[in-house]
């Protein structure tokens, strides 16, 4: 099959590299192609030094707002020919940061579709997960405290379980952060304290009746296999897998004029 479409997918990476550069590889993965020349071209801008830490700036621990560097990335792969974007970061989906970012978009002559990851990752719960299903988040702290999904979901009639924030700071914020441990010190090997978190995390979800995680962080989605291994009676709504399809999805819808 040759895609007939001539729309270039930007991704705007870097938060971690290593997700970006995960959902740019599901992309890939996913696009129906037998050949090289059938797949999507894809722009992948990436500044990690660049772009302050999200969930310190919705902590309050910096007043640098990372929109400023995520648009520039945002305008690099559009100038690049881009016209379908997706942001690889949970946290920068937050109104505080996301916003910003879309009013930016509008100094450009051609339209623009920025995809949100949240809003597709709500959409595939609905399609999904039965009604009144209880739903748990593995998240940055800066999506939990900005109730950036449960929200959402619980305007949709889903029940969301939550942690104390003691536990999702010492538990589940802990898997990404911690400098010695943490995914994001250790994006290519998985140690064994994160998996020791993990697993309790995943008590305290089955404690309470949960049957659908969402992965809420895009770190998360490195340990989608041993989710799904551990756990096979669990839902995972993986948001790196939720983007990178939407990601497909609009970019094969036919150009207009």
């Amino acid at each position: 099959m040759i895609l007939n479409t001539n729309k270039i997918i930007g991704i705007i990476g870097g938060m971690g590299p290593e997700a970006g550069i995960e959902l740019h590889r599901r992309v890939i993965h996913f696009s129906e192609a037998s050949r090289d020349q059938e797949h999507f071209s894809i722009v992948h801008v990436g500044f990690p030094s660049k772009v302050v830490d999200r969930t310190q700036y919705l902590e309050h621990k910096t007043i640098i707002n990372p929109a400023q560097a995520i648009l520039e990335m945002v305008h690099i792969a559009v100038n690049s020919g881009a016209t379908v974007l997706g942001i690889a970061c949970n946290t920068a989906h937050a109104p505080q940061i996301f916003e910003p970012v879309k009013m930016g978009l509008s100094t450009h002559e051609k339209p623009v579709n920025l995809v949100n990851m949240v809003e597709e990752a709500c959409v595939s719960c609905i399609q999904e997960v039965p009604l009144n299903s209880k739903i748990g988040i593995l998240s940055s702290n800066g999506v939990f405290k900005s109730e950036l999904y449960s929200a959402m979901l619980q305007h949709r009639g889903f029940e969301i379980v939550l942690p104390s924030p003691k536990f999702q700071e010492e538990v589940i914020h802990n898997m990404i952060y911690n400098s010695v441990f943490g995914i994001k010190s250790n994006s290519t090997i998985l140690r064994t304290e994160v998996l020791e978190l993990l697993h309790k995390a995943m008590r305290f979800y089955l404690n309470n009746d949960v049957q659908t995680i969402i992965l809420g962080c895009t770190e998360f989605s490195l340990l989608k296999e041993v989710l799904s291994i551990a756990y096979p009676n669990i839902l995972v709504i993986d948001t790196i897998d939720v983007l990178a399809k939407a990601l497909i999805r609009e970019a094969s819808k036919p150009v207009t004029a």
